[in-house]
């Protein structure tokens, strides 16, 4: 804890939890204890809280051994998708200076483009579906 503020208010939680009963002073910067609940273990048990905290210690281990190995997963696939991502912005860029180079050399679209467009034109006015033309109606 860094700051005074932090262990008062730890100081204040025990008290509020019957853990211990006493006053904060604040201008002396003490806590005047009336009485506390002891967390003492009997000698005898000992051997159950080591083992307890062995397994414990092993859990908090391995799962900080899984949570490196997901982090580095997590990284890999950012990774993966950062180069996908500039692999993409590349290909845009490739697209749009060909695109800026056609229409300097054709003045406009490009003559393929030009070509299909005034053929689907073309085939429109000849099948019957021009201008001003209506579906015939059934009676």
């Amino acid at each position: 804890m860094h700051e005074v503020r932090e262990v008062e208010n730890l100081l204040i939680q025990c008290i509020y939890a019957g853990l211990l009963q006493g006053k904060l002073n604040q201008q002396a910067a003490l806590l005047e204890v009336h009485s506390c609940i002891g967390r003492d273990i009997h000698p005898s048990e000992l051997g159950a809280m080591i083992d307890t905290l062995g397994k414990w210690h092993e859990n908090s281990v391995s799962l900080l051994s899984c949570v490196a190995e997901r982090l580095g997963s997590y990284k890999a696939q950012c990774d993966a998708r950062r180069q996908e991502g500039a692999d993409l912005d590349a290909r845009i860029d490739a697209v749009k200076a060909t695109l800026a180079r056609d229409v300097g050399e054709g003045g406009g679209m490009s003559a393929d483009f030009e070509a299909g467009m005034y053929e689907d034109e073309e085939k429109t006015r000849k099948g019957g579906r021009g201008k001003g033309k209506q579906p015939a109606r059934s009676r």
